[in-house]
């Protein structure tokens, strides 16, 4: 389909040889045996122009005021107006309030000297109140005397492309705010290697301006040991199209530290199908040296757990092993990674699993501690266990098992059962003083008393009284073994054993 730009006239020397030229795309065509200039105006209303009914664009004809004297059928398609409607209207009527006068200060001088008008934008106001964006070409005619008489003009709809012009107007607005704010470094490289772009974000980060990131050799910021990395990550990007991931390397702070980065790259090609490689970086220095830090802490306390003289296990609400130290291993004979696979059960009696069982589901069920003691029986030979569980949490808080600390106590508890059996012996021995032994003297006292002294001579009189002061000598010495036998089962009843 023809599209038709502007008509104008070569001039009025030329109107016999020419007449009126309608320009299509660059093109002249002589319409005059369709509209003889010599016939005026009203022979071209008379016959509608042809070329103009069929173009997409709004061509029109203007008195030397702008009023409409002719409009094609593209008026209606493209502002909703019928043709009728407009014919004898000012054109300034459909131009919005605030580009009337840009228009008339812009074009109106232009046309009253005889020039042509290119390429104006200006909005028009459609019939159903919409506002829509046109490129106006304007092109005067002039009379005899060189004074403005007709104006023919084309208007192209350009709504379209204003608002997508508007749509990447903000959102050029909007990358660059965040560009600009975000915490990230957002860099911009040639596919050589060279930065045409950072982020002001650089400057929070590793301490430069960006001009002068920019200015820098890439290569020289960062870690020596890291560079071979950087480049890789680039090669892979260009030959895959790949985005590529990098858990951290390491770039040079302006003030001469090492700053931690974490990197995505990809491959971005601008409007003219010309390569960039784009990286997002984030300051990762404190989780990798955070990260390092727990490693280190958790090598001390494994340190700790290894060193330790007790058995410690972790293990969840079935008896499943989660962690033991070597003490543990070397106690049911296993490696401590063959035991991560076992359960309590695969080690044990029935018994001892059932009461270490029992223990773990009251403190996952309390969320409290316990400590209790034990008989372990292990390799014919039975052993007692003081047992501290303790409930292990998850990061959110959540009981997922139980950390056992067992302390070997078998030495102790056979000392304790031996003191034991030595006080229960002190027990019978001051049982058997106090009523065995004593029993008899008092029965030999009490008979003591009952002799008749009468008659007597002094020797029988001093005879009763030697076998009265050994009768109480005796009890003496029966007391004081009592009482030292009770003080001795005291003292071992007292003692932590």
């Amino acid at each position: 389909m023809l599209e038709l730009l502007y008509f104008t006239e070569i001039n009025r020397a030329a109107l016999s040889a020419s007449g009126i030229i309608a320009v299509v795309r660059g093109v002249a065509f002589d319409v005059t045996a369709m509209y003889t200039r010599s016939r005026g105006i009203t022979d071209i209303l008379e016959h509608p122009l042809a070329l103009a009914s069929y173009v997409i664009d709004i061509v029109s004809i203007h008195d030397a005021n702008g009023d409409y004297l002719y409009v094609n059928e593209a008026v209606t398609h493209s502002l909703g107006y019928k043709v009728e409607e407009l014919i004898g209207i000012s054109a300034y009527n459909l131009i919005h309030p605030d580009d009337r006068a840009n228009m008339a200060a812009e074009a109106h001088e232009k046309l009253r000297r005889g020039e042509v008008v290119n390429q104006i934008t200006a909005r028009l106001i459609a019939k159903n109140g919409d506002i829509k964006y046109y490129e106006i070409t304007t092109t005067p005619m002039l009379d005899n005397n060189g004074v403005l008489e007709y104006m023919i003009a084309v208007a192209r709809d350009i709504s379209d492309y204003k608002e997508a012009e508007k749509v990447r107007a903000e959102k050029e607005l909007l990358l660059k705010l965040l560009a600009e704010n975000t915490v990230d470094v957002v860099c911009l490289h040639e596919t050589s290697g060279r930065l045409v772009y950072v982020s002001p974000s650089v400057n929070h980060i590793l301490g430069y301006m960006a001009d002068e990131m920019q200015a820098a050799v890439f290569t020289d910021l960062i870690h020596p040991d890291d560079v071979t990395l950087v480049a890789n990550v680039f090669s892979e990007v260009l030959e895959t199209g790949e985005q590529q991931h990098v858990k951290y390397f390491r770039m040079r702070h302006k003030a001469s530290h090492w700053v931690f980065l974490e990197s995505d790259t990809k491959l971005v090609t601008d409007s003219s199908g010309q390569h960039f490689i784009l990286s997002n970086c984030r300051d990762v220095s404190e989780q990798i040296l955070a990260g390092k830090e727990i490693v280190l802490i958790n090598e001390r306390y494994r340190s700790i757990l290894e060193s330790s003289d007790a058995i410690v296990a972790m293990m969840d609400q079935e008896g499943n092993y989660l962690f033991v130290n070597q003490k543990a291993a070397d106690f049911v004979h296993d490696a401590a990674t063959t035991i991560l696979n076992k359960n309590i059960s695969d080690y044990f009696e029935p018994a001892v699993v059932q009461g270490y069982l029992a223990m773990i589901n009251k403190v996952m069920h309390t969320g409290e501690g316990f400590v209790f003691e034990s008989e372990v029986p292990m390799n014919d030979k039975t052993h007692w266990f003081r047992n501290s569980l303790q409930p292990l949490r998850s990061n959110t808080g959540q009981i997922t098992g139980v950390t056992v600390i067992a302390n070997d106590i078998t030495d102790q508890k056979i000392a304790y059962l031996k003191v034991k059996h030595q006080n229960e012996a002190l027990r019978q021995i001051s049982f058997d003083q106090s009523h065995v032994v004593r029993a008899p003297l008092a029965n030999i006292q009490s008979l003591l008393t009952l002799f008749n002294t009468d008659g007597l001579d002094d020797t029988q009189m001093a005879y009763l009284s030697m076998l009265k002061d050994q009768a109480e000598r005796l009890d003496t010495i029966i007391t004081g073994i009592v009482t030292k036998s009770y003080m001795v089962r005291t003292a071992i009843d007292d003692d932590q054993v």
